[in-house]
């Protein structure tokens, strides 16, 4: 919060003026395209929108959309190993909404950029053979 305090306190300078006004206005509305394209993206796949807005829910039903067992979930508390876990979920999303390795990398990498278009697009869900694991 203190680099916000001082930015806005330094917005008088013209330096300054375009980034306070976007930290004011473009931010928020970046984090609610974000949230709306997210909750779209969650409705797609049959689980309930308003669980993008709960901390450690809205990561349980990513790795549930994946098509992973929620015990993945556990393997985000392990530092290095989170970043390996967060790319396997993120090509299993990306595969279940019909997606190839490109969105995958996308979903981990630009998160902020795909989730609406997952959201919004014309993407479907396609869920797993009952007869099949969900990994195979």
């Amino acid at each position: 919060m203190d680099l916000l305090h001082a930015l806005i306190a330094e917005a008088g300078t013209d330096r300054l003026r375009p980034f306070a006004g976007f930290i004011s206005t473009g931010l928020p509305a970046a984090i609610l395209l974000v949230v709306v394209g997210t909750w779209r993206a969650f409705a797609k796949a049959g689980y309930p929108g308003w669980a993008v807005l709960i901390p450690i829910l809205n990561v349980y039903v990513i790795v549930k959309i994946a098509g992973r067992s929620g015990l993945w979930l556990l393997g985000f508390l392990v530092p290095w190993v989170n970043v390996v876990v967060w790319f396997v979920v993120a090509f299993g999303v990306a595969r279940r909404f019909g997606h190839g390795a490109a969105a995958g990398f996308g979903l981990a990498l630009l998160p902020w950029l795909f989730w609406p278009i997952l959201g919004f697009g014309r993407s479907t869900y396609d869920e797993p053979p009952p007869d099949r694991p969900a990994f195979a």
